[in-house]
């Protein structure tokens, strides 16, 4: 990925045009990234919406959506 990253570079100088993709993006997206919620959850309060219930709501809110325009 680094080779493809250098080939980038390369045509955005030759270009002048910004590069699609640089080291530092690559490095950032690269890495394997462990989140937790447990900080949002203890001090905001923030609760979790499973997958199917969220899922399901959105559908129901764009079917909703939909019928109204």
């Amino acid at each position: 990925m680094k080779g493809i990253v250098k080939i980038v570079m390369f045509f955005s100088k030759i270009t002048g045009a910004p590069p699609a993709i640089t080291n530092d993006f690559l490095d950032k997206y690269l890495n394997n990234w462990i989140m937790s919620s447990d900080k949002a959850v203890n001090e905001l309060g923030y609760k979790i919406t499973p997958l199917r219930e969220g899922v399901s709501r959105t559908i129901k809110w764009l079917k909703s959506e939909q019928d109204a325009n």
